[in-house]
């Protein structure tokens, strides 16, 4: 029955032909910053970058931008040592690019002046798992050791070849080293340091090793595709194209063949060819294949290079043929009837049964079903719950009815019972084996269960029909039990605040066999009793999903959920984190609330006028979070070349920096977002929008840590941040040395002027002692003989009374002069300018002018040891105080007078008083007295206080700093 029913299919196929989907393929030229269209070779280095060998030299691409590497001409041959260095022949010879600094070097050079030209060739550059760089000749097998700085030749030929590339190199899983060439197929010997043949067939081309299979895949100038197992030592012929085959790649179950002039796809499970016919259109030249981590097919041609976009295989967006349904129909129904065939209901009440593997659509004839609901699939039976009816396909593809109503959900329990769902209308259960309708339960949780209650989903599961809608009471969910033949409300098993809603839209299965409900508002997890085991609120994952009503859900079988909604396909993993995809990863449409079949490798999504596919298979090998690699530094607007360190130290005058990442996925770039924190400047994240470039300009001296996460537009931020560590570093005058250095010169000229002020003071000392001990020894001594001699005149000049008198006044004012000398020597004498020795002077002399006129002088200070005053200050406190005795003595009528002296840190109080009479400070006076005391006053940077009244004495205060 099964055959028969298949052959059918088979014979549409034949009958009505086949509408296949085309192929999407980018292309990336020089108008997006290729050196040249001219594309020879593609390879990937181990952080992901691609690395390009053009017509005009050697660039580095990471998604975002090209920088060229090397001279700006032709290389002969390319390849990538395992630390990433470059190399590559030309006309030089043969070099090596340090991608670290940029730095390009002469390994071997060319021999341009003999006749020998194997001296100037190393083409079809291949670098073994010991780092040796293999090349060929017009006549050589050759390799390099760097390590030993030796070159090691191989002879193949005799005569000249026209190409020089006379061989191709490959590895396999254990990283021996094999060749194809004039000598055949090759197994390097390292230990003999000789190639054993395998096979002698001389005109293979081109060299592929599969790790999955563990095979080589060998090409031919015939155009024939070879496998060869190491194990078995077997060579078998697999297939033929139409032209000699240059390169040899796998993606999944397919082999990639390319020819000069084409790429063709070859099945190994399904044993079918494709061919991309988006490409021949184009009318292409190839030179070069490359199948990236993320299952890319990167193309080498000479207008460029073309690229199959990642998101467009993970999640393929096929489109309905128009030729075949109607505008505007929406898959509204999905289920599989073989291993590569797929069935497909539409709103319009239209079925097409898809070939996946053939990309092939035909048309089965319904009549008047309306929108088709559901489809299910068993034992080579299909069912289709649509809203004209029950349908039924038979095996010869002839559609019956099967019952009339209006049905929106159907399944199949383990009695051979079909389960029909009606709008508020009561279950439909059709016995198949019998072609009747029956009713199984016999009791209901309420008479009007069915009338209350709107259900939108059934679904057989353990003997048991699981039930989802709108069911007030219930709380969205019910459950019909084989056994006892009753249905029961889950809200009856489980507590309310556990359901995320009343009104669940469908039910999927989980992994470890557990029901999960999808619902406006989220989606329960129920195991197979009927207890809620989880619950996943929409309000705690609207900013990952975006929208709160989920329409459709599924277990993968990584323990994961698949959730359909209006606003795109979430995927929820075991950690709960979630990743949204959009029309941006490849779906037809957001809106994922139709169509939804799940299996161990596809999800398959209905959308009006087309269907999206997700291949898990490729989707658990090409879906990773790549690490985000930091792919070019800008000083000053001048690139400089990275290597993949993590700090970096730049220059003060180098503090305006940009640094640019790439996930290095080569997703188109407005598909991705950034956002950084920088130490020091951020402590929050700042979003930068889609461009992976951030500017940091006029930055201070200092450490900072970079941080910078990415996301695809409606996707979660990767957890994992890329850390750039970097320093700017002080300017030379901001520097530890250069302020040693400063700190010691300002030390210098300080002690230099301390000592320069010393040596002054020094000698202003020297003078003062000088100038003293001459006024003492030189004009003292002359005042005395003057004195003396006035003494002798007066007593011989007795005899006149007018000599007499003259005599006398000669000898006054000598004693005068005497007087006026010891004061000028006490105060330009160094030893007489602490404040003790003014304060002594000052007291013998007060208490010798007024104990003379019998009035009583008291005399009272703290310690005044240690402390100095300027020559000046002492000559300004020394005439005050005698200006305020003189006073005193003259014009107060006092029986006391004191003084009394303080010492406070830096300042010196004064307090003079008398009990005299006093006098009226209001009173202008004419005296000098008080002026001369205020103008001192002001030259000691002091304060002055008079407290005087008729009848009470007089007190006077005199405040000043020493210094």
């Amino acid at each position: 029955m099964k055959n028969t029913f298949y052959s059918y299919f088979l014979l549409f196929l034949t009958c009505f032909g086949a509408y296949s989907q085309e192929r999407f393929f980018e292309n990336i030229s020089t108008k997006d910053g290729l050196a040249s269209d001219a594309i020879f070779d593609l390879k990937r280095d181990a952080q992901g970058f691609l690395w390009v060998h053009s017509n005009l030299g050697i660039s580095k691409y990471d998604g975002y931008r090209f920088e060229k590497f090397g001279p700006n001409s032709k290389p002969d041959a390319m390849d990538i040592d395992a630390g990433d260095n470059i190399w590559f022949s030309n006309n030089a010879g043969l070099l090596k690019i340090n991608t670290s600094n940029g730095s390009t070097q002469v390994v071997i050079s060319s021999n341009l002046k003999d006749a020998n030209p194997d001296n100037d060739h190393f083409d079809g550059l291949f670098i073994d798992k010991k780092g040796w760089v293999w090349s060929t000749d017009f006549h050589h097998l050759k390799t390099y050791i760097p390590s030993e700085k030796k070159l090691k030749i191989f002879k193949v030929l005799d005569q000249n070849q026209q190409n020089p590339r006379i061989g191709v190199f490959s590895l396999d899983q254990n990283g021996n080293l094999w060749s194809i060439s004039p000598m055949g197929f090759c197994k390097y010997n390292y230990s003999s340091n000789k190639w054993i043949r395998v096979s002698s067939k001389q005109d293979f081309t081109s060299i592929y090793f599969d790790t999955k299979s563990a095979q080589f895949l060998l090409g031919d100038a015939q155009g024939q595709l070879f496998n060869y197992s190491p194990n078995r030592h077997l060579l078998m012929k697999t297939l033929r194209v139409n032209e000699s085959i240059i390169s040899i790649s796998v993606r999944g179950s397919q082999f990639l063949i390319l020819t000069p002039s084409q790429l063709v796809a070859f099945d190994r499970q399904s044993k079918s060819i494709q061919h991309f016919e988006e490409l021949e259109t184009q009318n292409l030249h190839y030179h070069a294949i490359l199948v990236n981590q993320n299952q890319e097919i990167w193309l080498g041609t000479d207008e460029g290079i073309f690229k199959q976009s990642f998101e467009k295989q993970v999640i393929q967006s096929i489109d309905l043929p128009k030729k075949l349904v109607s505008d505007k129909a929406i898959v509204s129904s999905i289920a599989k009837v073989s291993t590569n065939a797929y069935v497909l209901g539409l709103s319009t009440g239209e079925m097409l049964k898809w070939n996946r593997s053939l990309g092939t659509f035909d048309k089965i004839d319904i009549q008047n079903s309306g929108r088709i609901n559901e489809i299910l699939v068993n034992d080579n039976q299909i069912f289709l719950a649509a809203e004209q009816g029950l349908f039924k396909v038979l095996p010869s593809l002839k559609v019956v009815k099967l019952l009339g109503g209006q049905f929106t959900s159907l399944t199949l329990d383990s009695l051979n019972r079909l389960w029909l769902v009606s709008p508020n209308k009561p279950f439909q259960v059709l016995d198949i084996q019998k072609n009747m309708e029956v009713k199984p339960w016999n009791r209901l949780p309420y008479p009007s269960f069915f009338e209350e209650n709107l259900f939108k989903k059934v679904y057989y599961y353990q003997n048991k029909i699981w039930i989802a809608g709108w069911i007030p009471k219930g709380f969205g969910m019910a459950v019909y039990d084989m056994k006892t033949n009753a249905f029961v409300e889950l809200s009856d098993n489980n507590k309310h605040n556990e359901f995320v809603s009343d009104y669940y839209l469908n039910i999927g299965l989980s992994k470890s066999g557990n029901l999960l409900f999808s619902a406006y508002g989220g989606f329960n997890e129920v195991n197979s009793r009927g207890k809620i085991i989880g619950k996943f609120g929409s309000e705690q994952y609207q900013e990952s999903v975006a929208d709160y009503q989920y329409f459709n859900i599924a277990g993968g079988k990584a323990g994961d959920y698949w959730i359909g909604t209006k606003e795109g396909l979430a995927l929820m993993d075991a950690k709960r984190k979630v990743t949204r995809y959009t029309r941006f990863d490849g779906l037809v449409s957001n809106d994922v609330s139709n169509g939804f079949y799940i299996d161990e490798h596809l999800l398959l999504l209905g959308h009006k006028n087309g269907l999206s596919v997700v291949d898990f298979d490729l989707l658990n090998e090409g879906i990773v979070h790549n690490e985000l690699v930091l792919s070019k530094v800008t000083v000053l607007g001048r690139p400089t070349f990275v290597s993949p360190k993590s700090s970096f130290k730049f220059q003060k005058a180098d503090n305006s920096l940009s640094f640019s990442f790439s996930p290095l996925n080569f997703a188109a770039p407005q598909k991705t977002k950034y956002r950084y924190k920088l130490s020091g400047v951020s402590d929050n994240w700042i979003e930068n929008g889609n461009n992976p470039t951030f500017v940091f300009p006029n930055l201070n001296k200092g450490k900072y840590t970079l941080n910078i996460q990415y996301s695809k537009i409606s996707g979660p931020w990767v957890s994992e941040s890329k850390i750039v560590n970097f320093e700017i570093l002080p300017a030379w005058y901001e520097t530890l040395w250069f302020r040693i250095l400063l700190s010691a010169i300002i030390f210098a000229l300080f002690y230099a002027f301390y000592k320069f002020r010393l040596n002054q003071i020094q000698k202003v000392y020297s003078l003062r002692n000088r100038i003293s001990a001459d006024l003492h020894d030189e004009i003292g001594a002359s005042l005395s003989s003057i004195g003396i001699l006035g003494g002798l005149l007066k007593q011989n000049l007795t005899q006149d009374p007018k000599n007499n008198g003259f005599a006398q006044m000669i000898a006054e004012e000598a004693k005068k002069a005497g007087t006026a000398i010891d004061y000028i020597i006490w105060n330009i004498n160094p030893k007489y300018d602490s404040l003790e020795s003014l304060f002594t002077k000052i007291n013998k002399e007060a208490s010798e002018l007024i104990e003379a006129q019998n009035i009583q002088y008291e005399f009272e200070s703290n310690d005044l040891s240690g402390k100095n005053m300027s020559l000046e200050n002492k000559r300004n406190l020394y005439l005050m105080l005698k200006e305020l005795i003189n006073n005193a003595l003259k014009h107060s009528q006092s029986t006391k007078i004191s003084l009394k002296c303080s010492l406070s840190g830096n300042f010196l109080s004064l307090v003079f008083e008398d009990n005299g009479c006093g006098f009226d400070k209001a009173k202008e006076s004419n005296r000098n007295g008080l002026k001369n005391l205020k103008k001192r006053t002001v030259d000691l940077n002091g304060h002055l206080l008079i407290h005087s009244e008729i009848g009470k004495g007089t007190q006077v205060v005199i405040k000043f700093p020493l210094k």
